[in-house]
């Protein structure tokens, strides 16, 4: 994973990291810099505790919200590449 931690904020380029961060109803913001788009998640714990549940097979989520999660994500690179 590639991430950065700022005061309190969760900050990844890894779209996979935000996908699974936004299906569990995190809230975050973008930065484009240098070309990469940066998301930026407003609680740091929460966000380290969904990622350690999510790579120990603990994190249970809905089909529908990750996939919802995959689209918007998948549309914010898009829009920030062009």
């Amino acid at each position: 994973f590639y991430y950065l931690h700022f005061s309190m904020a969760y900050k990844t380029r890894d779209s996979q990291s935000a996908m699974i961060l936004l299906s569990q109803g995190e809230r975050f913001s973008t930065r484009l810099k240098e070309g990469i788009v940066w998301f930026i998640f407003e609680d740091e714990e929460a966000c380290e505790a969904i990622l350690d549940a999510h790579i120990n097979r603990e994190l249970m989520v809905h089909s529908i919200d990750l996939t919802n999660a995959q689209h918007e994500i998948k549309k914010i690179i898009i829009r920030n590449k062009s």
